[in-house]
């Protein structure tokens, strides 16, 4: 926090839940665009990975969702890896007008996608992986 103070940044591009109160404080206190770039379903992950021992887990990832809902409103933007993410974290749907799905890298191609738009290309994405898979 100190640093982005004395820097006084623009905007603020973050990678993880983690730096999500800073991106709040940001925000608020300095009117920074907030920008969010989902590389992982951090709930999901941290429920099923070997990353943290079993009885820590659900109080946990039940931590970081509600960490990614409650800061939702200080967000401009969402980057999202991977399509399915616009469907598995229903939290976009509360305000949220336009995701960006990035494909390949950071410098790869980029594309607005609203969540009641990505339901179909998911559908469409799996239905083309099986007919391929089976050729």
């Amino acid at each position: 926090v100190l640093f982005a103070l004395k820097i006084k940044p623009d905007v603020f591009l973050f990678f993880t839940y983690e730096l999500l109160g800073v991106a709040v404080f940001l925000r608020f206190f300095r009117g920074v665009i907030t920008i969010y770039y989902v590389q992982e379903n951090y709930y999901r992950y941290i429920l099923f990975s070997n990353a943290f021992p079993v009885p820590l887990r659900w109080p946990l990832a039940c931590w970081v969702r509600l960490k990614e809902v409650m800061t939702q409103p200080f967000m401009q933007h969402y980057f999202l890896a991977e399509r399915g993410y616009a469907s598995e974290m229903t939290f976009f749907k509360i305000s949220l007008e336009f995701i960006s799905l990035i494909k390949g890298s950071v410098f790869g191609k980029c594309f607005p996608i609203s969540p009641k738009e990505a339901a179909p290309r998911i559908a469409s994405d799996m239905a083309w992986r099986r007919t391929s898979a089976s050729e």
